[in-house]
């Protein structure tokens, strides 16, 4: 694989690296990630192998809708999650979305990427 969609897979396993660097202890990620996003099946086979050699378990946490809501995240709290990665889309990335999830992602006490 050769441009940005192989660049932005890899880029979301470094971010995974970088959650695991900067979070003692870290052993389980939450992942917001968009099922209709057909960049998101890329992303996801690319940071499960990472995952795995880095010794942290994933949490899916699927979004489909322009809102995002608290639900997320409290399945992230009852899934034990102890940092949050929010794969690149219009619905995690967009200046109208990102200020809600960084809200909700401090609310959890989710250090998030």
């Amino acid at each position: 694989m050769t441009g940005p969609s192989f660049m932005a897979t890899d880029t979301m396993a470094k971010r995974l690296q970088f959650l695991k660097e900067l979070v003692p202890g870290l052993a389980r990620v939450a992942v917001l990630k968009n099922s209709v996003n057909p960049i998101h099946i890329l992303y996801w086979q690319t940071i499960e192998p990472a995952a795995e050699q880095l010794a942290l378990e994933l949490q899916a946490l699927e979004i489909r809708a322009p809102r995002i809501s608290e639900a997320a995240f409290a399945a992230a709290k009852r899934g034990n999650a102890q940092a949050l990665l929010a794969f690149d889309d219009a619905l995690t990335f967009d200046i109208a979305y990102r200020p809600r999830i960084l809200a909700l992602a401090a609310a959890s006490r989710l250090p998030a990427s």
